[in-house]
């Protein structure tokens, strides 16, 4: 008797957390608005938590009066990163493509919001989104590595800065 055993590849998948743009896009302004009403302190909706991220209190990095808080959804520790010469979001190594880290800004002249990301799928899935929502897509004019998404009478606008192994999005008001 001879068995015969056929299998059956399957693409490796990652997991994906479930970032939409509207919801950042609504967080954004809200801190905008708390912002001008000098209230930033003050906010306390922050749905990175709810998304499966871990809050990062990166001591040996940020100082205890630093005003960015920093989220991590499946990253580790880059090991040869240094805080006098690279930027914060090269602090973090991805675990899978899925990876993702947020960089929350929370001071009174810079309260923009970043994600941070490898995987070329976000990128793919946060553009549609965008467009969808009406949002144009054009390139910066000082930075040719840099995709602006902006939309008439929307009062944030979103940044893409894409380099050959990492994605950093951001999200701002316009004044």
């Amino acid at each position: 008797m001879v068995w015969t055993v056929a299998g059956v590849a399957y693409g490796q998948t990652y997991n994906e957390v479930l970032v939409h743009m509207p919801e950042m896009l609504q967080y954004q302004r809200q801190k905008g608005r708390a912002a001008e009403q000098g209230r930033l302190g003050d906010l306390q909706v922050q749905p990175f938590k709810k998304l499966g991220f871990k809050r990062i209190h990166a001591k040996s990095v940020l100082d205890a009066d630093d005003p960015r808080h920093v989220w991590g959804f499946h990253v580790h520790a880059n090991r040869e990163f240094n805080k006098e010469q690279q930027a914060l979001y090269r602090l973090f190594k991805k675990s899978d493509w899925g990876s993702m880290v947020v960089i929350d800004y929370f001071a009174a002249n810079d309260n923009k919001c970043e994600l941070v990301f490898w995987g070329k799928k976000y990128y793919r899935r946060f553009a549609t989104e965008l467009r969808r929502m009406g949002f144009q897509i054009t390139t910066s004019s000082t930075q040719p590595n840099v995709l602006e998404f902006r939309k008439p009478d929307t009062s944030v606008g979103v940044d893409v800065v894409i380099w050959p192994e990492i994605y950093i999005m951001q999200f701002k008001n316009l004044e």
